[in-house]
């Protein structure tokens, strides 16, 4: 039976990567699993956060066909309401390619599955601000983090510095 979301593709390629590939490997956290997080539509594709044992990513994966002009290792910038990023096109079969905006890599930083999905959800929720916007709170926000320190966090994430400074080298 074929996925109904491309997401759910990517996570069953992602999965079947790491019983057939990763296993054993220093670089996967053993205490993570691979998914899918906030996929939601964006323009003419699914934006949302993938999480691996060994990386998150920031993807975007095409409704329509794969394009044939979007040869892995092609970089794209997309554009947001938080700014723009810059994307990378990989492939997980000849015919079917995701852009990635790398977050974390590797994923030692996090203690668990629900580290690393509350980390994925704010990410999502910092995408769609609006640069200099106000943060709203919300219940949510208050248990974990307040708007501003997870649009401060997404910023930090996207710019490739440490949100935990213990962890800058």
């Amino acid at each position: 039976m074929e996925p109904a979301f491309p997401e759910d593709r990517l996570v069953s390629y992602f999965q079947t990567v790491l019983q057939d590939r990763m296993q054993g490997m220093p670089i996967v956290n053993p205490k993570l699993s691979v998914a899918a997080v906030g996929f939601t539509d964006y323009q003419q594709d699914r934006v949302g956060v993938l999480i691996t044992p060994w990386f998150m990513n920031l993807v975007l994966l095409p409704q329509g066909e794969f394009q044939a002009s979007e040869q892995v290792g092609t970089k794209f910038t997309s554009s947001f309401p938080a700014g723009s990023y810059e994307f990378i096109v990989y492939s997980m079969e000849p015919e079917e390619a995701y852009r990635a905006c790398s977050l974390f890599s590797p994923m030692e930083l996090f203690e668990d599955q629900e580290a690393a999905l509350a980390t994925a959800a704010h990410v999502m929720e910092g995408l769609f601000k609006a640069e200099g916007a106000e943060p709203e709170k919300s219940q949510e926000n208050e248990k974990n983090l307040d708007s501003h320190q997870s649009e401060q966090r997404f910023k930090a994430i996207l710019k490739g510095t440490s949100i935990n400074p213990e962890f800058d080298r």
